[in-house]
């Protein structure tokens, strides 16, 4: 009686691991950061920026990089 009691509660802790396994949501949520810019920049290249626009859009971008 108590081997098969053992045996039930062993299989529904693992159905209920498995359930909770595969149900579970994701790590990582997809983020999205929408900026609002006066103007379409001409080129994100560091070197090759020119106006204060583009700078504003590369200083957001690079903010990630450093410490």
């Amino acid at each position: 009686m108590l081997h098969n009691l053992f045996r039930a509660t062993v299989f529904a802790a693992s159905i209920m691991s498995v359930g909770g396994v595969y149900f579970a949501a994701p790590a990582y949520a997809e983020m999205v950061f929408n900026r609002g810019n006066s103007a379409d920049p001409e080129s994100l290249d560091p070197h090759k920026t020119s106006t204060v626009y583009e700078a504003n859009i590369l200083r957001d971008l690079f903010e990630g990089l450093v410490m």
